[in-house]
């Protein structure tokens, strides 16, 4: 039995692959800010398969990872050990074709997950977990026609009781959704005005808000290799602040560890490597300059 677990894990992390998209990422060449990536971590191969989507940092030690098909709930100091997980926690979902996890967030004890039926996309989701013990709550329905390529990620704004997310390519706006909205019975939620971005973004794989910014991995690879680029509100522009390097075949998701005065003391930004049967997961850790 757990050969057979094993092996439908095998596949279906090799077959965990988006295209990234030709088209242009609009960034200024003004600079504010750049990261210096200070340390890697790859992890194994059945590591990899629970690790491949999302990340996301509760700043009190855990760490929880989304995969196509888990969520897992790791510590700062073990990465690689699982302390909880859930396989397969869209079980509830089966009769809407979910079968894919994006990049998670959090707000408060609450795990923001965005799914979709991947390879039809009509149904698009944003599922709720409870952070301590991944136990499903509920989901919500979101608008086909301001998701029409899935929910590839979702990022919380506490302070606002607000979720964020956007399609996958040709992003020119995120989309807004209020959380005082929720009606689980009815699994709706209402959409608020959106943001608009001053330019065309596209292949967004993970997205997390930190000082009133929006930091973005960008599935669309530059001659200096896939970017970390930066939405600041207040200047209305788009900077790119990191590089994945070049070994990196698909940028994931990212996230920031704060310290005990919520300052950001490092991000994490999930790639993955190589191919088929070499195929891993890598948390790069940046610190900024």
């Amino acid at each position: 039995m757990k050969v057979k677990f094993v092996f439908i894990f095998f596949f279906l992390f090799l077959s965990n692959c988006s295209s990234s998209s030709s088209k242009r990422t609009v960034a200024s060449n003004e600079t504010d800010e750049t990261w210096k990536m200070v340390g890697e971590e790859k992890f194994s191969f059945f590591d990899s398969v629970l690790r491949g989507q999302g990340i996301v940092s509760d700043n009190i030690g855990n760490i929880y990872f989304s995969s196509n098909h888990s969520l897992i709930k790791t510590n700062i100091k073990r990465l690689d050990k699982a302390d909880m997980s859930n396989v397969f926690p869209f079980k509830d979902l089966k009769k809407l074709g979910i079968n894919h996890i994006g990049d998670i967030d959090l707000i408060g004890n609450k795990i923001i997950a965005p799914m979709e039926d991947g390879g039809t996309y009509k149904n698009p989701v944003i599922s709720f977990f409870d952070a301590s013990h991944l136990s499903f709550i509920g989901y919500v329905n979101l608008p086909l026609d301001i998701q029409p390529d899935g929910v590839p990620w979702t990022c919380a704004i506490p302070e606002k009781n607000i979720i964020i997310s956007s399609r996958y390519n040709n992003v020119s706006e995120f989309n807004v959704y209020n959380l005082d909205s929720v009606n689980l019975k009815n699994h709706s939620i209402d959409s608020m005005e959106n943001i608009k971005l001053p330019g065309i973004i596209n292949g967004i794989q993970g997205v997390k808000f930190y000082n009133d910014a929006f930091y973005i991995a960008s599935n669309r690879k530059s001659d200096n290799g896939f970017p970390i680029l930066k939405f600041n509100l207040h200047t209305n522009k788009i900077n790119q602040v990191a590089f994945l390097p070049e070994e990196v075949t698909e940028i994931e998701g990212l996230t920031f560890i704060k310290d005990e005065n919520n300052a950001v003391h490092e991000m994490l930004v999930l790639g993955i490597i190589e191919n088929k049967l070499k195929r891993r997961i890598k948390v790069y850790k940046f610190q900024i300059n």
